[in-house]
């Protein structure tokens, strides 16, 4: 592990955040200011540019498929399209043009079956590197609860074939939470994992509505607090929250909703940027441009003391040290083996994190992914998921992007899936993440100046952190 140091002589500061150099900063009225000359001297064009065309000539490969589905951790359904809200901001809806046409269908269950009985064969192959394998089962919608039928039958399906493989099966559902209290008895029966979609109070929560227009906050919120009340213990610790940052919020609104209605704090989402149709982006902008924040000092304290390393920049610093201190690893493999070539962008290998299949029976390495980057399906004759071709795939959609990536500052920082750009895998595709030496500039200066007027983080984001890509 790298050393920190903050030191002062003769007027300048300096922190070791890489192994390699340090970056020199001067105090000037009270304030620290990033000597831009350091930076480049350190970054030259040889150094940089030339170093990342090898770092990124990574390729994906069948092998590195394979073996994802042999470990697979996380299993999603689609469990029907249909919908009982009909949101402004849905990834089904007005804004977007890369899905399946919604025709209020549900998923065939004899195929969700299928799918399980593949993974459980894959499991119990010598790629398989665990000695437990918990998977989790999720429900996503539409509105799963407008299908229990099938949420009822894979629950029975997977307890009654996890005594037969070396698996455990957890339960996950994300609903809109107004059939919430309907079905919580089943629910809380199985322990189910529920992540509740809202954003904030009844006025941050003005895009979730009836197909009517009206609002669905009252309904949910009783809902919620029916658990609250009377399942207090099931409600701290299955219950989680997910907002979508929009027009009608913003993130000091959704903190003080969250926390002085649920005492919880509620994950937050930007709007999906991809697929967005040509004639809705204009609108697109202004519906992702977030509420002003009101000057509220004792709310910000709180966030700070509640969120703690989690707070504002001192989330983004996290990363920042970790990377550039040497300390990062995308695989438990790399502990044992530093690599220096990397796939392109920050994509996950796909059914790293989880495997989800649509009510089309279209296989995808997850729920957020436009659906014209399909990667097999289930049919009547079984999984059609091929390794080679998959691979083959995001080789041609990596090397649409990566001139980019070879160019960008933030390479080995990177945080872009590269499914959120658009028009990806075409000559069109422009990364919005990319960094020159003027971003990069900032970027580090901004990390500087958090860590300048924070000194203690260094220390306790090394001990108390561990980052999982």
């Amino acid at each position: 592990m790298m050393d920190y140091s903050y030191n002062s002589y003769n007027g300048e500061d300096f922190f070791q955040i890489k192994k390699e150099y340090k970056i020199r900063l001067k105090r000037e009225g009270g304030h620290i200011r990033f000597l831009r000359e350091e930076i480049e001297k350190n970054l030259t064009h040889e150094q940089v540019y030339k170093n990342s065309e090898k770092y990124v000539m990574g390729r994906m490969s069948s092998d590195m498929v394979e073996q994802q589905l042999a470990n697979i951790r996380h299993i999603g359904f689609e469990v029907t399209d249909s919908c009982n809200l009909k949101c402004t901001y849905c990834i089904y809806g007005d804004y977007y043009k890369n899905y399946d046409e919604r025709s209020d269908k549900q998923i065939d269950v004899k195929k969700a079956i299928c799918l399980l009985d593949f993974l459980n064969k894959k499991i119990s192959t010598p790629q398989n590197l665990s000695i437990q394998n918990n998977i989790l089962i999720s429900f996503y919608g539409g509105e799963p609860l407008l299908n229990m039928d099938f949420i009822q039958e894979i629950v029975m399906y997977t307890k009654k074939i996890q005594n037969n493989f070396s698996v455990k099966f957890n339960y996950g559902i994300t609903t809109n939470a107004v059939y919430l209290k309907k079905y919580f008895s089943y629910l809380f029966q199985h322990d189910f994992l529920i992540t509740v979609s809202l954003d904030g109070t009844k006025e941050n929560d003005a895009h979730r509505i009836f197909p009517n227009g009206e609002s669905s906050f009252d309904i949910v919120y009783e809902n919620l607090k029916y658990i609250q009340n009377g399942f207090p213990e099931y409600f701290k610790n299955n219950i989680r929250f997910n907002s979508v940052l929009n027009n009608c919020n913003n993130r000091q609104e959704i903190f003080k909703f969250f926390h002085m209605e649920f005492d919880k704090t509620s994950r937050i989402s930007s709007l999906n940027p991809a697929g967005i149709r040509d004639d809705m982006k204009v609108k697109f902008e202004s519906l992702k441009k977030t509420k002003p924040c009101e000057s509220d000092a004792s709310i910000e304290d709180k966030m700070k003391d509640v969120l703690d390393l989690d707070y504002g920049e001192i989330a983004m610093l996290q990363e920042f040290i970790f990377q550039y201190s040497g300390n990062m690893y995308f695989d438990y493999n790399e502990l044992l083996r530093k690599n220096e070539v990397y796939l392109p962008t920050a994509t996950c290998i796909p059914f790293s994190k989880r495997i989800f299949m649509t009510v089309n029976n279209k296989i995808f390495p997850c729920e957020r992914i436009g659906q014209q980057y399909v990667l097999g399906a289930v049919s009547d004759d079984g999984v059609d998921l091929n390794s080679d071709l998959i691979a083959e795939k995001y080789n041609d959609l990596y090397d649409s992007v990566k001139k980019q990536c070879e160019d960008c500052l933030l390479l080995k920082n990177c945080n872009q899936c590269m499914f959120n750009i658009d028009e990806l895998g075409t000559k069109n595709a422009i990364c919005n993440m990319k960094m020159n030496i003027d971003d990069f500039s900032r970027y580090v200066e901004k990390n500087i100046r958090v860590l300048s007027d924070n000194t203690n983080l260094y220390k306790r984001i090394m001990e108390e952190i561990v980052i999982v890509k």
